[in-house]
């Protein structure tokens, strides 16, 4: 693990990753594509109805992950988020 690290690491620092100092080396499995909806016609705060909407998410994600059996996952190559900058 230690030898992986240290490989994600140079590869970050050679990309110029922007989040370097923000995120450790992870794999995003589900980006997020559902942006929430602020609904003012209710007496809520904007973080509250953003709590209850992953709150939401979550449950259906777990819902949809539970009806899946257990996979292997091979990663075999490597790539970032960012514009043509990079």
């Amino acid at each position: 693990a230690h030898q992986a690290w240290e490989k994600l690491t140079t590869l970050r620092r050679e990309c110029t990753d922007p989040g370097f100092y923000r995120w450790p080396p992870h794999v995003n499995l589900l980006y997020p594509f559902l942006d929430m909806t602020l609904n003012k016609k209710i007496n809520e705060t904007y973080e509250v109805q953003l709590s209850k909407f992953r709150e939401e998410m979550s449950n259906h994600l777990a819902i949809a992950a539970g009806q899946c059996e257990p996979f292997d996952v091979t990663l075999d190559s490597f790539g970032t988020f960012g514009g043509r900058a990079r």
